[in-house]
């Protein structure tokens, strides 16, 4: 329009788009949800509704014990798995990245655990680490997230919670919980978010930060290895 005589304001600010906040879960509101997940029972008892209880706390661990997304961990197959070090194959996930990811040796317990009972309960071996109630089919992650949002609201942290986790609310907390332990360990975060971020399945470490919220445990950790602030503002040091 400028280049034809029409006069006309070009914005040199970019629209930048917004990324959703989510609820980072203190330990005692994981533990609260875990136990609503533990005990939850099927509105409609029968064989396979009853098998799918069983699996809602073992996918929920794992997505918090590692980070997974939640599609990432409902289409795991067994085969996917490597046992002797505990790691998982993720294909084709969000960019069409795949990479591995590494479970703790507890949480490969579990999941061992499970997938015997798994297979006595469906009477042989199945290819999806986590069937639906069609065992020939992957759980419906649709399905998780309803049963979180439901499991949720039934904690006592609910009713005083202003913003309702979801479960990729359990990605960021795993994020966070990582990173403080790092930075209370002393290791170099500069290092470790490199390989925290191809954990992930981010294109940067920028992208994993963002993860990073500002939460209590967070300044908690940061404290332990400040040695500027008291320097600068010692009035506000937080203790």
């Amino acid at each position: 329009m400028n280049g034809i005589g029409v006069a006309s304001y070009i914005p040199t600010d970019r629209i930048r788009r917004t990324y959703p906040v989510y609820h980072i879960l203190t330990k005692e509101e994981i533990q609260g949800l875990f136990r609503a997940i533990d005990d939850y029972t099927p509105s409609r008892p029968s064989m396979d509704t009853a098998r799918m209880a069983s699996e809602y706390g073992v996918i929920f661990r794992l997505i918090l014990s590692t980070g997974l997304r939640r599609t990432e961990a409902a289409t795991i197959r067994v085969q996917d798995i490597d046992w002797a070090v505990h790691s998982i194959a993720i294909y084709n996930a969000k960019g069409k990245k795949d990479r591995l990811v590494y479970m703790s040796e507890d949480m490969a317990m579990i999941c061992r655990e499970y997938l015997n009972n798994l297979q006595r309960m469906i009477g042989f071996e199945s290819f999806w680490l986590f069937p639906g109630v069609d065992s020939s089919k992957h759980v419906s992650p649709g399905s998780l997230t309803i049963l979180f949002r439901r499991l949720w609201l039934s904690t006592s942290f609910a009713a005083s919670s202003e913003k309702n986790p979801t479960i990729h609310s359990l990605r960021h907390v795993y994020v966070v919980f990582r990173m403080n332990i790092w930075i209370e360990q002393g290791v170099d975060l500069n290092v470790m978010m490199t390989y925290l971020s191809r954990h992930l399945g981010h294109k940067t470490p920028k992208e994993t930060f963002y993860y990073y919220h500002q939460v209590s445990e967070a300044f908690k950790a940061i404290c332990l290895r400040d040695t500027v602030a008291p320097a600068v503002l010692p009035e506000v040091r937080i203790k």
